[in-house]
């Protein structure tokens, strides 16, 4: 699939569900969003689906290649912002697609990681996460 379809795909998808569950941005401080929710999150899985190393490398592919698809793509660091915010936004919308896609009834499943802080190895006492006694 060509990058165009995928992220036409992946948008039309993410903004109807957007839309149906009313999703707005949560107050903020700092400047108002260039970006909908449905954009935002359109671009993190696209950097997530490519080859990108860094976050900062898919920004600067966006800034090259998506700049037509997203005319208000802000500077990188209102960018950090705004894809930290949609965090919860992007974990509905996941577990929404396993659902729709009833992934339960599948034989294979791929798994996808997120880090959590865990304790430093050098600290003594019991428990393994941070903020477990």
């Amino acid at each position: 699939m060509d990058l165009d379809t995928f992220l036409t795909t992946v948008y039309v998808m993410i903004d109807d569900y957007c839309k149906a569950e009313h999703m707005i941005w949560a107050k903020m401080s700092g400047p108002t969003p260039s970006l909908t929710i449905s954009e935002v999150l359109s671009l993190v899985l696209l950097s997530r689906w490519n080859r990108f190393s860094s976050d900062r490398d898919f920004y600067r592919f966006a800034e090259r290649h998506l700049r037509t698809a997203f005319p208000t793509l802000p500077n990188y660091s209102q960018f950090n912002r705004l894809m930290g915010a949609s965090g919860n936004c992007l974990n509905r919308f996941n577990q929404f697609l396993l659902v729709s896609m009833q992934v339960q009834a599948c034989v294979y499943e791929a798994l996808d990681t997120m880090g959590c802080a865990t304790r430093n190895s050098k600290r003594r006492g019991e428990g393994w996460l941070a903020g477990d006694s």
